[in-house]
């Protein structure tokens, strides 16, 4: 079978947690099918990432992002569209000509839209079946209402109401949608009634690639592994310095930070930190940082989805304390998998308490370890992913 998968994120280098949900998607199809690739950049891909992409890609197409503008004309013509104005801004009829460049081209038995960027494309396409990949209401649903301010509230419901009432009826013209929660999924219910084939394939790690012998090496190191460039891992960092970190500095006065992932752009200076905090910047071997630090801390307050890194954490065996917000979508217990708090001194407290008692962190370790094994290894998620693509295109 051969498949066109459109991506609103270019999937090399593998720096984010989407881009790691659409690579395994991607391998996993790439084991049974032909897959081509078309993807919006930012910028041109280099020869590394082509050579990558080869190795599952028949094909990959790239068309250069429109950048959102909210004060552009464009922009503030969209407040009187139904369709959301970020959608309306960011039109790229370049995106529109190369998809129909493709399906002249070639015969495709299925078509994949990964997240809502991609999908209206998609959903203009006759006689063929659809599957629209990480349907996401969460993220615009949490923040609405939330602010003091009337004005940003109301703008806030606005986008609300209109994504939501946008995404219900572009669903429709798809013959199935994954998300990665049951919270996605029942918004999904609620967004568009009667629509039938909704499946949940959560976010997921390589377990293969992430061997851990059990052994924690001393240390008072702490991870937060996450880009900065994202907003709410930069309000998780904000929050985690300013409120959190100078209590757990008075309980382990020798504790250390690092907060890894890209800076591009990003204000540190808004960061209130000390000598004993590192931005280390983006690290080829994330995975090797994330497998040395005693504790990883998600102290994530915004933001939807299932949160990789905690995933990537457990699966190396680095006990994980975590917000409420942060460990959203994830099937963890408190006290078993990963320690959760949602204030300051409750927070500090649960770190101080990993890094005083060793017997708690092996416990959490070897019990979040068999988690994502069992539960979260994209060997099985791919695979899941797989079969419903192909009864979508056998029905």
């Amino acid at each position: 079978m051969r498949i066109l998968f459109l991506s609103a994120w270019f999937p090399h280098p593998v720096d984010n947690g989407s881009k790691i949900r659409i690579s395994n998607l991607l391998r996993a199809l790439a084991r049974k099918h032909d897959v081509d690739l078309l993807s919006f950049v930012d910028s041109p891909p280099g020869l590394e990432s082509a050579q990558a992409l080869a190795s599952y890609c028949r094909l990959v197409g790239t068309v250069t992002r429109v950048p959102y503008r909210p004060r552009r004309l464009r922009a503030l013509a969209g407040y009187f569209s139904p369709t959301p104005r970020s959608l309306v801004d960011t039109h790229s009829p370049e995106m529109a000509r190369a998809l129909a460049a493709q399906m002249a081209a070639n015969h495709y038995n299925l078509v994949i839209a990964s997240e809502v960027g991609v999908a209206p494309y998609v959903a203009q396409l006759p006689s063929v079946p659809k599957v629209f990949e990480d349907v996401e209401l969460d993220a615009i649903r949490t923040p609405a209402g939330s602010s003091s301010n009337g004005v940003a509230r109301g703008r806030q419901w606005l986008t609300w109401y209109k994504t939501r009432r946008y995404l219900g009826k572009l669903i429709h013209r798809y013959a199935a949608c994954t998300v990665v929660s049951r919270r996605e999924f029942e918004n999904v219910r609620e967004a568009a009634p009667g629509f039938q084939r909704v499946e949940i394939i959560p976010n997921g790690v390589d377990v293969a690639a992430m061997p851990h012998n059990g052994i924690k090496c001393p240390s008072n190191v702490l991870i937060f592994n996450g880009s900065l460039t994202y907003d709410a891992n930069f309000d998780a960092a904000q929050y985690f310095l300013t409120e959190v970190w100078p209590l757990l500095k008075l309980k382990v006065p020798d504790v250390r930070l690092q907060i890894t992932g890209r800076v591009d752009g990003v204000d540190a200076s808004r960061l209130l930190r000390d000598e004993a905090v590192t931005l280390t910047g983006y690290l080829p071997d994330i995975h090797r940082a994330v497998a040395e630090a005693a504790v990883c801390v998600a102290p994530v307050r915004r933001g939807s989805g299932t949160r990789i890194k905690i995933l990537e954490a457990m699966a190396l065996g680095t006990p994980v304390v975590s917000t409420t917000k942060g460990a959203e979508g994830l099937d963890v217990i408190h006290g078993e998998h990963i320690l959760i708090a949602d204030s300051p001194a409750d927070f500090a407290g649960q770190v101080a308490r990993l890094l005083h008692d060793e017997p708690l962190g092996r416990h959490l370790a070897a019990n979040g370890r068999r988690l994502v094994e069992q539960k979260y290894d994209w060997a099985a998620l791919g695979e899941q992913f797989r079969r419903l693509v192909d009864s979508v295109a056998g029905g």
